[in-house]
């Protein structure tokens, strides 16, 4: 089953939501400039119509004048002559200006206040929000680490002499606190060499603490989460852990470095660390890989051994590096999965379950 949204919630981070919001104004700012223009062209040309017409209308009504006058009274032809060409003269410029400008201007320049008025309240509107989120963000991903570190004090590592007298167990877990900060947690997950450590918490879908930390509280940066598929009743034979492969370095923003040679070529580093209320157990790591979205490597059940075998031998032919480990139909795998590059990948470790204390 294909966790909907999982590692999908940082599609725009400040930078890109920023970046679209500058260029929304400077297309705001182009389609009022367009505008503006066509005004001012459609102004023009009611100008030179209104002056042209204005002109026609004079000169016809001159020349009808002086055709009355030609044939009532011959005798006044060189004064009529002089008469019609005074009134046909073209009428100035400045004149028609005179008549039509100040409409026009008044209609540009309230439109000018308006555009000005509208960039600078989207403007401020942008920048406001810009600064909103900023917030947001950084209250976000304080919160998340700080309940990570928080809840770092339920774990305890025994000393040698300890560690002995209670059948090697290397850590202790407060799961009775755990529980009642969040009735939900189910196990405790740990890794080597890549600072992973966090309490794992499980409901009835994959879908709420995508966007809830630990304390239910809501967080994009969501949480460490099992499959609501998994029952940790010991027969499960793929617990499937997830998180965010968030940019601002909470949850599972370091799975991506078992990928790294220097995480999977140190001995220190094979062995994954699950620890429940029914004990401490240590996974030996069998592959590693970046993948595009699927949703193949995130079955629970299998409808027989043959199926189970071929999932198996699948996962393990997928390795970045061949880790020489054998499977059998009796193993049970952990599986812990993040997004990768472009979030059009995931980051998926598996391994099989090989020591209880």
């Amino acid at each position: 089953m294909q966790v909907k949204g999982l590692h999908d919630l940082e599609k725009q981070d400040l930078l890109s939501i920023i970046k679209q919001q500058q260029q929304e104004i400077e297309d705001l700012k182009e389609r009022v400039n367009n505008l503006e223009n066509r005004i001012r062209q459609i102004e023009a040309e009611k100008f030179e119509n209104n002056v042209h017409d204005f002109t026609k209308d004079k000169n016809l009504e001159d020349t009808n004048q002086i055709d009355v006058k030609v044939n009532t009274n011959e005798k006044e032809e060189s004064q009529t002559e002089e008469k019609v060409n005074a009134e046909l003269l073209p009428v100035p410029v400045h004149t028609s200006l005179a008549i039509f400008k100040p409409q026009f201007l008044k209609r540009i320049i309230d439109f000018r206040k308006l555009k000005l008025a509208l960039v600078y309240t989207f403007t401020i509107l942008v920048v406001a929000f810009s600064l909103f989120q900023i917030g947001r963000i950084n209250i976000q991903k304080n919160s998340s680490i700080k309940l990570t570190q928080d809840v770092q004090k339920y774990i305890t590592k025994n000393d040698t002499a300890e560690a002995n007298e209670n059948s090697s167990q290397e850590f202790n877990v407060d799961f009775e606190s755990l529980k009642k900060i969040n009735p939900d947690t189910v196990a405790w997950i740990k890794i080597n060499g890549i600072d992973l450590s966090f309490p794992v918490v499980k409901t009835n879908n994959n879908d709420f603490y995508l966007k809830h930390s630990f304390d239910k509280t809501y967080n994009p940066c969501g949480w460490i989460f099992a499959d609501f598929k998994n029952k940790f009743d010991g027969e499960d034979k793929n617990i499937i852990i997830y998180g965010h492969n968030r940019k601002d370095g909470t949850m599972f923003s370091s799975l991506p470095q078992i990928l790294n040679p220097d995480w999977y070529n140190n001995e220190e580093n094979k062995y994954i660390t699950l620890i429940t209320e029914q004990g401490e157990f240590k996974y030996e790591v069998f592959s590693i890989y970046q993948i595009k979205v699927e949703d193949y490597y995130l079955q629970t059940n299998f409808k027989s051994v043959k199926e189970y075998l071929n999932f198996l031998n699948t996962l393990k032919s997928r390795s970045t590096k061949d880790y020489g480990v054998e499977l059998n139909a009796n193993d049970k795998i952990l599986t812990l999965s993040t997004c990768g590059k472009e979030n059009k990948y995931r980051v998926v470790l598996h391994a099989k379950k090989v020591i209880k204390y």
